[in-house]
């Protein structure tokens, strides 16, 4: 049988692994749009990491678990750059919209993943740039813990970032997980942990080719008949 795939707020995902009491970290969440359509679909426990208190206020007034904490390849107290145009970021390079700036606490992801026992099903990273650097700095005995990981990498939009990026995708790519690009970019790429979530030869050939081009080609119809639809986010 070949894998089924979901999309929420622009990340795509395996439904295996899945399922009520499921463990799914959300880093970078926002409002939600990712976290509460996978809870109510899937029945998962999911934990929301959102530093920027207004919107980590929001999540907790939905009844969602909330870290008040940001993921960074160190610890400690940093400093959380506010954007009119983009969400917040530890790093989001020279910019004329920066609005604020707050002091947060933060989390490596090997740190975050010592307070969640037992298997993560599936982490969601979309954290504005530092999501290379967070693989790369995550121990491979850490990782081994994560069935899936659905990740925005920022390259697009910095091109600083690219190298960084290439290097984590061809890491975890050692560590025994398969990539899948969804995009044109690396806005939307899934890493499936073999030994978690073993798909055979059809199952990888599929998500790499005749499903991602099938998908493409009705996203862009959809776009042409103005049926695409965005999900609610706040950037501070």
């Amino acid at each position: 049988m070949l894998p089924r795939v979901h999309r929420f707020a622009g990340h795509s995902f395996l439904a295996r692994g899945l399922g009520p009491g499921a463990l799914v970290l959300d880093g970078g969440a926002n409002l939600g749009a990712f976290a509460a359509p996978l809870a109510e679909r899937f029945s998962a426990r999911v934990v929301c990491i959102e530093p920027v208190p207004a919107l980590a206020d929001e999540l907790s007034a939905a009844g969602l678990d909330v870290r008040r904490l940001a993921l960074a390849p160190s610890p400690g107290r940093v400093r959380l750059k506010l954007y009119s145009g983009t969400c917040a970021s530890l790093d989001a390079g020279a910019r004329g919209d920066q609005v604020g700036e707050i002091e947060v606490e933060a989390v490596t992801l090997e740190g975050l993943l010592a307070t969640c026992p037992g298997e993560v099903a599936l982490l969601k990273l979309d954290i504005e740039g530092p999501e290379s650097a967070l693989l790369l700095a995550t121990p491979a005995e850490a990782l081994a813990r994560i069935g899936q990981i659905t990740v925005e990498f920022h390259d697009f939009l910095d091109p600083r970032l690219a190298p960084d990026v290439a290097r984590a995708i061809e890491r975890l790519e050692g560590l025994g997980f398969d990539a899948f690009r969804f995009s044109r970019d690396n806005s939307d790429l899934l890493l499936v942990n073999r030994a978690r979530l073993p798909l055979g030869v059809l199952s990888r050939i599929y998500l790499r080719y005749p499903y991602r081009l099938t998908r493409g080609l009705l996203r862009r119809l959809s776009r042409r008949l103005g049926l695409v639809r965005g999900w609610r986010e706040r950037n501070h």
